[in-house]
């Protein structure tokens, strides 16, 4: 009874994919997309389906820039420290430098993002890539992932070889055996 039921839904599903692909006479297919969208549309009226879209996206519209006039503070000024270290390199934070002197830099909130400085105490570690794989698509990201999956390919390559190098032998061994 279950392969009976397998069988026949396997068919259904056959079929119905078939009018995708058959076509008619005149050279169109019996089924495609667009017929089914038109039908959705004419069934239920363009003029609805438009006019619901559109007030959709004017709320989801209001409601992404209500969330941005509370988060802005507009033209507000951020006061940032930066010093140089003996490797010379450049170091930014909100807090001034406890060791030296650090310079002080005016920065527009709506010009650029700004994080607050974070300290790691001794017990905390920096995060691991696994947990860098869950951030939002950054260049850094994307330099990580490149970096994964050239690395992958240097594995595959490598097997590849010594897949190539087996194959090499045997067909040495089989012409010598000759």
């Amino acid at each position: 009874m279950k392969r009976f039921v397998w069988l026949l839904f396997a068919t259904l599903l056959f079929a119905v994919m078939a009018l995708f692909v058959l076509k008619r006479p005149d050279g169109q297919t019996w089924l495609s997309i667009d017929n089914i969208t038109y039908t959705i549309i004419d069934t239920i009226g363009q003029n609805d389906v438009i006019s619901d879209a559109e007030n959709a996206l004017n709320t989801a519209f209001e409601n992404v820039s209500n969330r941005l006039d509370k988060n802005t503070n507009s033209g507000t000024k951020k006061t940032i420290y930066r010093w140089q270290d003996a490797q010379g390199a450049w170091h930014f934070s909100d807090k001034p430098n406890t060791q030296g002197v650090s310079e002080t830099v005016e920065l527009n909130s709506q010009d650029i993002t700004v994080i607050p400085a974070i300290s790691l105490d001794k017990e905390q570690t920096v995060p691991t890539l696994s947990i860098q794989k869950h951030l939002p698509e950054s260049p850094i990201n994307r330099l990580l992932e490149a970096k994964n999956v050239l690395d992958d390919a240097k594995q595959v390559q490598g097997l590849v070889d010594k897949r190539q190098a087996e194959l090499d032998r045997a067909i040495e061994s089989a012409t010598s055996q000759k």
